[in-house]
């Protein structure tokens, strides 16, 4: 007796009805609408009982693949090594335990979150940094894509601050100032595509103005660089200078009054998180941004004796 036959014989298509159905509640699937469809169309006996085969068959080995899964998640017995309270970061809960996933604050400072569009990632980060938050760390976010602004809506004390609205001047140094622009200006250069040797001068500049400033003299601005830079190439005639100062004017006019900033107030300790906002501007400019701010953020946690 071939399938089709079988499935127009009542007892045979009601047994054959029960047997799929236990399965599918075995599976934990008895709320599942495709597996239902399935199985209802598995009794259909349209054309000859071929439609209700064809259901079947498609029902059959989504079962079959749903039962191995269940087998090896059965199998998996997840172990964690305990991590106190005050050092763990949760991420979420372990489906199918009373398990909590959790990283150890002081263990590698540096992880991967990959995922599909939708699947969570910014929700899972909002999450992190909330309780960051509430542990009194200071937390900068580099905001890809105007989401940050969420954090807002749970804490009073969150900063956020477009490219022209950040209250620093990023020629300061942090730790040693000729390392400092050094990597400040090998970022500066990958984002506007300048070689090394038309840059390359720009920090020895900066340490000659540097060892002429008064104690209390504060660092040019971007803006003074930019003036700077365009006075000593038509002196010297040394036209690399002035394709830097061309790229910094580039730049300064993304950034708006930030370029003009000389000396501000430190933003730690005003505010419990800070969030710097770059959608909207070529990519190679948010990349630069947040380099930066990545930089300054590690040199001073280096300083401190912390991990950033």
């Amino acid at each position: 007796m071939d399938v089709t036959q079988a499935m127009n014989d009542p007892i045979i298509n009601y047994q054959d009805a029960c047997e799929l159905w236990r399965a599918i509640e075995a599976l934990d699937g008895s709320k599942d609408l495709e597996l239902i469809d399935l199985w209802q169309r598995s009794q259909s006996p349209l054309r000859g009982g071929r439609h209700g085969a064809e259901a079947r068959s498609q029902l059959v080995l989504k079962l079959k693949s749903r039962m191995v899964a269940k087998q090896i998640v059965d199998q998996m017995q997840p172990c964690f090594p305990d991590v106190e309270p005050s050092r763990a970061l949760v991420l979420g809960d372990v489906i199918g335990t009373e398990l909590q996933l959790v990283l150890d604050l002081e263990g590698s400072g540096h992880y991967f979150i990959v995922g599909k569009t939708g699947c969570g990632k910014t929700t899972l980060l909002a999450s992190q940094a909330a309780q960051f938050i509430r542990r009194n760390v200071f937390t900068v976010l580099e905001d890809f894509k105007s989401e940050g602004r969420r954090l807002t809506n749970r804490f009073a004390n969150v900063a956020v601050f477009r490219p022209d609205q950040m209250p620093i001047n990023m020629l300061e140094p942090i730790g040693r100032s000729e390392i400092y622009w050094l990597s400040w200006f090998s970022e500066f250069g990958r984002a506007y595509n300048l070689r090394p040797e038309t840059w390359t001068k720009v920090p020895e500049i900066l340490a000659r103005i540097e060892k002429a400033m008064k104690p209390s003299e504060p660092y040019p601005s971007l803006k003074d660089m930019e003036r700077v830079l365009g006075i000593l190439a038509d002196k010297e005639r040394r036209p690399t200078l002035q394709t830097v100062a061309q790229a910094l004017a580039s730049l300064n006019s993304l950034l708006g009054k930030t370029a003009f900033i000389r000396k501000a107030p430190s933003i730690e300790g005003r505010y419990a998180a800070v969030v710097h906002e770059y959608q909207g501007l070529p990519p190679r400019i948010q990349g630069f941004l947040a380099a930066i701010n990545l930089l300054r953020l590690q040199l001073k946690s280096s300083s401190e004796g912390h991990n950033a």
